[in-house]
């Protein structure tokens, strides 16, 4: 399955000799949540043969690199690397000792300027000092350090150097409904041409919005995670599995916060992490610790919120105290919303009565849970993270806020057939320069400043405005 930051990891590798040139050469550090795809990603980019997970080296050409040599190399099968990163060796006793490793016997591994290596260390979260290493790969001439790893964001709680300068850091999210198609069999012309007709304001041919409302319909329960997107497309897989497979995932993350927090963070990060879908199936514009326990006190559960959205797991976005730009000086920390970063949680939380009720319309308040979730599952990596929400204490409350084209666009989720918003006119009237989107399962068109926008149309909004 293609993957849109495949070609962001390998514009970075063909940048190498312009870094090198600047003197800012650094290292790559993919970070997301666990089964995201960053290993997939990561060697495809690279040139390995996604189906073979034993192929650890190998010799490819790179228009700006010449010959090159990759070598794989992951700490969770290779438990005698982490000790020789946690004794702080330096790159030279590095090299020389993963070339005694009889995969890479056939291989020379040592970088130089006449003997390219691209050097990729997966799950680098397992060593103490594996993060700190990159620092030191980062100066080695002849070297492109790639780096990926999951619960990334622990780092900040437990402490651990970061080497500042010397990383740049890459999120890999779960797959956009764009990637879930092309899986589908969309190509990127009829995607394309989805798009263009959306500019133009026209509406869908009947057909293909009816095709493109049941995918997206399907994807709202299956989320991005592309393991299970791969057992869709190629399967068709029972609801009952996929809800199965929502609860197995839930408790592994929940496993991985046990796992990889500082104990002070371990207890209070689980209670958050499930206390989430309380808190939004409540008739409130905002999250409020209550729903975790009787009596519980934000500053009890900062620090675990701040992991867990450092880690990827949640993301959280504020209310503004205005909607004028620029939105980010108006913004109100005390105020705001939480979100699962995928779909398939939402679902393992809701329970399996979920899949009539996206798929037959039924009236429920789960609905509008579900088409929040996949908004901010959507919007928030397209947006890198600059979305917010509008509520008074009048009453008035816009779904979602963000601005795009130097103007402040107001969003609403429509789940049922009733589309209009009294919220949505009245900001249009008090802020005339604004845009206004109201998204929804009805077809596409616009009336002045109030675009209507199906909701699969979502994940091009950036394209379409």
């Amino acid at each position: 399955m293609y993957r849109k930051i495949e070609d962001k990891i390998l514009n970075f590798i063909l940048a190498t000799p312009v870094r090198e040139k600047e003197g800012k050469h650094k290292c790559l550090l993919v970070d997301g949540l666990r089964q995201v795809g960053k290993t997939y990603s990561i060697r495809k980019a690279c040139g390995f043969e996604p189906s073979n997970q034993r192929q650890v080296a190998i010799k490819g050409d790179f228009p700006t690199l010449g010959t090159a040599t990759c070598l794989y190399i992951a700490l969770d099968r290779q438990p005698d690397i982490i000790s020789l990163i946690d004794e702080g060796v330096s790159p030279e006793a590095f090299f020389s000792s993963i070339a005694t490793l009889i995969d890479f016997a056939d291989f020379d591994v040592v970088p130089s300027k006449s003997n390219r290596a691209i050097l990729v260390i997966d799950e680098i979260q397992l060593s103490e000092k594996g993060v700190n290493l990159l620092k030191y790969l980062s100066s080695v001439e002849g070297l492109t350090v790639i780096a990926s790893g999951s619960m990334l964001g622990m780092l900040k709680s437990l402490n651990v150097p970061f080497p500042i300068g010397y990383v740049e850091m890459l999120r890999m999210y779960p797959m956009d409904f764009e990637e879930f198609l092309l899986a589908y069999g969309y190509s990127k012309k009829s995607i394309a041409a989805i798009i263009a007709l959306a500019k133009e304001g026209g509406a869908m041919p009947t057909s293909v919005h009816k095709e493109l409302s049941l995918l997206f319909k399907h994807y709202v329960l299956i989320g991005g995670l592309p393991e299970f997107v791969k057992k869709y497309v190629s399967l068709h897989y029972d609801h009952m599995d996929l809800y199965q497979d929502g609860l197995a995932r839930l408790e592994e993350y929940k496993g991985d916060i046990a796992k990889y927090a500082d104990v002070a963070t371990k207890i209070a990060g689980i209670e958050l992490f499930d206390s989430f879908f309380t808190s939004l199936s409540k008739e409130s514009p905002r999250y409020f610790y209550s729903s975790i326990k009787k009596g519980a006190k934000g500053r009890e559960y900062k620090a675990p919120l701040s992991w867990l959205i450092d880690c990827g797991l949640v993301y959280r976005i504020h209310n503004l105290k205005n909607p004028e730009l620029p939105l980010g000086l108006n913004e109100n920390i005390d105020e705001f919303k939480l979100f699962y970063a995928d779909n398939l949680l939402v679902y393992a939380k809701s329970g399996p009565s979920l899949y009539k009720v996206i798929m037959e319309d039924l009236p429920s308040i789960a609905k509008g849970i579900v088409y929040e979730n996949i908004a901010v599952m959507t919007l928030y990596p397209l947006l890198n993270g600059r979305l917010y929400y509008y509520s008074r204490k009048s009453g008035l409350e816009i779904d979602f806020v963000f601005e795009y084209g130097d103007k402040v666009n107001f969003l609403e989720i429509k789940s049922a057939d009733n589309v209009k918003s009294k919220s949505l006119s009245t900001v249009l009237n008090e802020y005339p320069l604004s845009v206004g989107i109201r998204s929804s399962y009805r077809q596409n068109g616009r009336n002045g400043n109030l675009l209507s926008l199906p909701l699969y149309l979502l994940p091009f909004i950036d394209r379409i405005l």
